[in-house]
């Protein structure tokens, strides 16, 4: 990942590289930017967003799509590379540089990806956020996907319980609520980022 640090980086006002990921700098509410992934047989790579604000184990995806060069094609082949690919590949990342600086703010994140949200997953971390900002129906919308977990799994019981909790919370336990995740997300990435 050398290569990356050398050819792409430099072209980069505000980003930063680490552990595969090319990250908006600095951090606030959301984590943003270019996730690599190495597969046996070529690189992907992931357009992401990642609300600090929203319960995680770790880096997850569930704002983000793989990006694609000029033929439509999402792998790339960073071991054959020359100036002229570096180039094109820079170019991509560039044409995403403004939605990435675009949507750093939570209230933006939030309509930005609700006209998006296609996944149960999606549409779970959106609950959570009218929640945080506490939006009209965000209740309804908590209690929907409550419904729609199931109890078959432990980490669905558990996520259950949270929105439970959530529901019955006042605005300002809320609040604290989500502060607690973002600190929580931070010690966990902090490793993963300088």
């Amino acid at each position: 990942m050398n290569s990356i640090k050398q050819n792409v980086l430099p072209q980069l006002q505000g980003f930063d590289f680490e552990n595969n990921m090319i990250y908006k700098v600095p951090v606030g509410d959301i984590l943003s930017g270019f996730y690599i992934e190495k597969t046996t047989t070529a690189y992907y790579v992931w357009l992401y967003f990642q609300p600090l604000i929203l319960k995680a184990d770790g880096i997850n995806f569930t704002f983000s799509h793989r990006l694609r060069d000029s033929k439509g094609s999402s792998q790339f082949f960073f071991d054959r590379f020359v100036d002229q690919d570096w180039k094109q590949f820079v170019g991509i990342l560039k044409d995403n540089i403004a939605l990435i600086e675009s949507v750093q703010d939570i209230e933006v994140f939030y309509k930005y990806f609700k006209k998006k949200a296609t996944s149960f997953n999606m549409k779970l971390g959106l609950a959570f956020i009218e929640a945080y900002l506490n939006l009209d129906g965000a209740d309804r919308n908590l209690k929907e996907a409550q419904l729609m977990l199931g109890s078959d799994i432990e980490w669905k019981l558990e996520l259950k319980t949270t929105i439970e909790l959530m529901l019955i919370s006042t605005l300002e336990k809320r609040r604290e609520m989500f502060l607690d995740w973002k600190l929580k997300n931070i010690k966990k990435i902090a490793p993963l980022l300088r």
